[in-house]
């Protein structure tokens, strides 16, 4: 199996502090450092442009962890065509849904849509009290869903690894993007 692609995150607020860190990356880059993932406060700050200067380190996940009605996730992506390869989508919009915006990437410069599992700050109570099932049956599920609706990976709490370690990678059509945070 492939060693996982390793995306930075840049959880900073101003486009200036991200740029610097993706130099202060590129001389560090390893075999499997992959790309950057941008925050949605960022990208709400109306600049997106910086997005395509020279020092951007390409890929880039958006991470929206979007949870919305389907005209305005539609419309969401298609406004980042062109500054983005990678989207987050909440799994919980339902496996319909999620295949719609899959069906996007042709329409959105191949935007691909990465599937959030569990926000990482849940607790198992938290789950619980939410959705009535522990939080490790809820990122299986999840996942599950996303691999049934197409998308390119999943988003996954490190401490949930184990919970969806069986699932056969191999016999995945998707690339498998496992973001761990």
């Amino acid at each position: 199996m492939e060693d996982p692609k390793l995306f930075v995150v840049m959880d900073f607020d101003s486009s200036e502090s991200v740029l610097e860190s993706c130099c202060d990356f590129r001389a560090l880059r390893a075999s499997n450092f992959f790309g950057v993932k941008i925050n949605l406060d960022l990208l709400l700050k109306k600049q997106i442009g910086f997005l395509n200067h020279e020092f951007m380190i390409k890929p880039i996940i958006a991470d929206l962890k979007m949870f919305n009605g389907i005209r305005t996730m539609i419309s969401a992506i298609k406004h980042l065509a062109g500054f983005v390869d990678y989207v987050t989508i909440h799994a919980q919009i339902g496996i319909s849904a999620l295949k719609q915006l899959v069906f996007l990437q042709e329409s959105t410069n191949g935007i691909k849509v990465i599937a959030n599992t569990i926000l990482t700050h849940y607790s198992s109570s938290e789950c619980l009290a939410i959705y009535s099932k522990p939080i490790d049956i809820l990122v299986r599920k999840f996942t599950l869903m996303a691999y049934e609706a197409g998308c390119y990976g999943v988003t996954v709490p490190g401490t949930m690894l184990e919970c969806i370690a069986d699932i056969d990678i191999k016999k995945c059509t998707w690339d498998k993007i496992w973001c761990c945070c």
